[in-house]
This record gives C-alpha cells, sequence and structure tokens, in this order.
C-alpha cells in the first residue's frame, strides 16, 4: 500500500507546486491518457516452471506448467497535471493498470515527464516512473493459489513521444528495472527458480489529452 502511495503522491506534489506562481510557466494543464498498445517483454521469465508428482501404487501423475515467453499486454491509464513552459511542458502524473500474460495482476504507477516542443504538434523527451506490480501466476495444472509472487517496485526510464495539442497520440519506450521477487510455492508444487525477475522492454501507444492548456500555446 505505501508503495501505491507514493506513486499517486506526485500527482499530488505537481498540484501544489503548480500554486507557487512563476513567471517561466506560461500555464497549468490537466493532463490524462488512454495507453491501450501497451505491452511488457519480461524475457528472463522464460522458462520458469513449477512441477508436481506422484508415484504411488498402481496409480502415479506429473505435471509441469512452463513460461513459454515474458510478453504481458499491459493497458494502463494516468491523470495529473502539466506545466507548460516556453520550450517544454513538464507533465507529472499517477496511474492505474494491469498485465496479462504467463502472469497478471495490477500495476500503479507515477510519471515524470518532460516533453520539449520540436515543432508545432510535436513533443519528444525522456520520462521517469515508478512502477509497483503485484503478480499472480497462470498456470495450466497449476492456478494461483499453488504459486505466491511477492510484489515489487522499481523504476522505468524511457523517452515519450507525442503529436498533436489537445488531443494526441502519444508512443513511448521504456526498460522496467524490477528487482527480484520471491517465489514461494503450495500444495506439493516445486519451482525452478525461488525469484523472478519482471524487468524489461515496454512499448507503450495510445491517445494523450491536454485541457485547459494556458497562455497561447503556440511557442513552437
Amino acid at each position: 500500500m505505501k508503495a501505491i502511495n507514493k506513486a499517486w503522491a506526485i500527482s499530488a506534489l505537481a498540484l501544489a507546486a503548480c500554486l507557487v506562481p512563476c513567471r517561466a510557466f506560461a500555464g497549468v494543464n490537466m493532463v490524462f491518457d488512454i495507453m491501450p498498445g501497451n505491452f511488457l517483454n519480461s524475457s528472463n521469465l522464460t522458462g520458469f516452471n513449477v512441477s508436481k508428482s506422484y508415484y504411488g501404487g498402481w496409480y502415479s501423475y506429473s505435471y509441469t506448467d512452463t513460461v513459454n515467453s515474458g510478453m504481458s499486454w499491459s493497458p494502463t491509464t494516468k491523470i495529473g497535471v502539466g506545466i507548460e513552459m516556453p520550450f517544454a511542458y513538464l507533465d507529472l502524473t499517477g496511474g492505474a493498470g494491469g498485465f496479462v500474460g504467463a502472469f497478471y495482476g495490477p500495476l500503479y504507477f507515477g510519471d515524470a515527464a518532460l516533453k520539449f516542443k520540436l515543432g508545432r504538434v510535436v513533443t519528444l523527451g525522456p520520462h521517469l516512473s515508478v512502477v509497483n506490480i503485484r503478480p499472480q501466476w497462470t498456470g495450466i495444472s497449476s492456478d494461483s493459489g499453488d504459486v505466491s509472487i511477492e510484489p515489487g517496485t522499481g523504476p522505468m526510464l524511457g523517452v515519450v513521444f507525442n503529436v498533436g495539442k489537445t488531443c494526441s497520440f502519444q508512443a513511448s519506450l521504456d526498460y522496467l528495472a524490477m528487482p527480484p521477487l520471491k517465489v514461494t510455492t503450495h500444495h506439493g508444487w516445486v519451482a525452478n527458480r525461488n525469484e523472478l525477475d519482471f524487468s524489461g522492454l515496454m512499448v507503450q501507444l495510445g491517445v494523450a489529452f491536454r485541457l485547459f492548456r494556458g497562455g497561447d500555446g503556440d511557442y513552437y
């Protein structure tokens, strides 16, 4: 819960900062985005498996569930404030989403992006997120009650690109650096690893909105 609160705190801090007058700021925007085209490739998850065997008398069985791909669909949405300056936007947001693949679960994050104005409708710049994930196991023979994975929090750094003003196409290429998460098995299942690494490249695609734009908005 503390990690979630920290992620959302970025938006609250941004709002407080915007109450301080500064001549460098042309205005304060409300910003939010909807990113349905997100995919995370955690390649280090490939090859993880859990197995369970029983041999006794006339009856025996053996099951194994294996992760064949670390790719996850990870749609997200976030909301916050944007500080408009003559050369860039500083967007501070918080959001939530989920991921579905060999594992599933919610994710929560706070994000800071500095988007430099490259043209009248184009921005490009770095952004940094703090991401909290809470993975659940999806197996075939096993289920989420057989494998427990601890939650984790880590940074995600990347570059974000926008085309448009009030409504824009948004894309980013990021790297999630998640510390290894502890794995615990139950009900006779045995894992071939005691930690899982969810780090990997993430591509994000969607639509961003910038409302209540201050200033004349034509610096670029």
